[in-house]
């Protein structure tokens, strides 16, 4: 029974495009030197180069991208065909895997054939040209290829009357078996359902993932969750209908309206530590003003705050579930006007520019610890300059997002007191 694998070897572009500079650094020589390691071989007796010099199969390869002026950076592919202890001698997986090589790729691509002895099982390695002598064309290595490198080695392994795997299981699942785990995307299903069901907003649910180890790649079309010890990451739209970002936002959305399961109407705020009981109190009493007011008067229409014997659930305008979406933001942006005391216009201007001043004062004051570092000599003076700068950063970006509170405040509440004038008119309009 043989078991086989290919995968590419990718060099530098310099060392692609002009291999006469340094040669022997290559990755495509590399390759071929670790192949056909005389530690691991018999002398050269186990070594057979097809459709290249025997004397010199890497400058065969080269000169093949040479003529077809290939500079791309996957020079060569790399694979290997492995037998079982003892099912057979070296001579024989060596002729086996020529014979392989020939019927994979022998009529188009250079190949370096090499079985090893240094292990208790025979196997052979083999170096591909991804550059054809024939044509130029690359050879791909895509799902397909990797299919007839299974059918070609099973059928000459047959020929040989050795035995093969009838029924090959898939990669993902074997792994599973074997570990008693779930795959990739169950798993990161199972985490979505159980935080989707706790969560009130997709920017606490992708918070709290982060916390959980997850790295978020949110930089192409569709958003990737990368769980914690994986290096690949997996489209939420590839999870199913149920886990695309709209239906994660519509799930997210219903615990709102789920009556038993509803949180702590202070729960936004208890989790950024900030007691908004009081301002409450003082808007049930008509004692705020301005933005407060307002604010807390959105929240209170929301269902957000509680209202007194108010237990029955609304069902809100699509503009207020929307709205809801937004309540992280929302609630930072009351914690911010409170915690500076805002109100009007007037004083939201002013806690803004004195935000812009502090954000360039520190700006310049981190400028002079980059400079400071071109004369440090001394590590212990150079780690804390690191120090203070790390802090500046951490007060800049709070800065900034105060900075941007600002912006959203003023916007939103021109909304909100569109929405009041528009809810006036309609009462109006009915009473009429």
């Amino acid at each position: 029974m043989a078991t086989t694998s290919l995968w590419e070897i990718k060099g530098k572009i310099t060392d692609v495009i002009a291999y006469t500079i340094d040669e022997k650094k290559t990755s495509l020589n590399d390759a071929v030197d670790y192949t056909v390691d005389s530690s691991k071989t018999i002398d050269r007796e186990l070594v057979s180069c097809l459709n290249c010099m025997d004397h010199d199969p890497v400058q065969s390869m080269i000169n093949t991208k040479r003529q077809f002026q290939d500079d791309k950076p996957i020079v060569c592919f790399h694979g290997y065909q492995s037998f079982l202890p003892g099912e057979v001698d070296h001579k024989t997986a060596h002729e086996i895997g020529v014979k392989y090589a020939q019927e994979m790729w022998g009529d188009k691509y250079q190949v370096v054939i090499s079985t090893h002895t240094d292990k208790d099982h025979a196997h052979s390695h083999f170096v591909v040209n991804s550059t054809s002598f024939v044509d130029g064309k690359r050879y791909q290595n895509n799902r397909r290829d990797k299919y007839e490198m299974r059918i070609v080695s099973d059928k000459i392994c047959k020929e040989y009357g050795l035995s093969i795997i009838e029924k090959p299981k898939r990669y993902g699942k074997t792994r599973a078996y074997q570990h008693n785990l779930m795959n990739v995307r169950d798993r990161v299903r199972a985490d979505l359902d159980r935080l989707i069901a706790i969560h009130q907003s997709t920017d606490s649910l992708f918070r709290e993932l982060q916390r959980e180890g997850y790295t978020i790649d949110n930089s192409r079309r569709y958003m990737k969750l990368i769980p914690p010890g994986n290096t690949k990451g997996v489209r939420l739209k590839s999870l199913g209908d149920n886990y695309t970002m709209d239906a994660i936002q519509e799930r997210v959305m219903e615990n709102h309206f789920k009556k038993i399961e509803r949180p702590s109407p202070y729960e936004y705020y208890e989790k950024k530590k900030f007691e908004i009981r009081p301002y409450y109190e003082k808007y049930k009493k008509g004692e705020l003003n301005g933005f407060q007011r307002l604010y807390l008067h959105y929240q209170y229409v929301l269902g957000i705050i509680p209202k007194e014997n108010k237990l029955k659930w609304r069902d809100y305008s699509k503009e207020l579930k929307n709205a809801i979406k937004e309540m992280d933001a929302i609630s930072s942006q009351t914690i911010f006007m409170c915690s500076y005391n805002i109100s009007t216009n007037e004083d939201l201007d002013s806690v803004e520019k004195a935000l812009i001043k502090h954000t360039d004062e520190l700006i310049k004051e981190r400028r002079v610890l980059y400079n400071a570092r071109r004369t440090i000599t001394n590590d212990d003076d150079l780690k804390q300059n690191k120090e203070k700068v790390k802090d500046i950063n951490k007060t800049l970006k709070q800065a900034k997002k105060q900075i941007g509170y600002c912006e959203g405040i003023r916007t939103r509440a021109a909304t909100i007191e569109a929405m009041k004038l528009e809810r006036a008119r309609r009462r109006e309009e009915y009473i009429l």
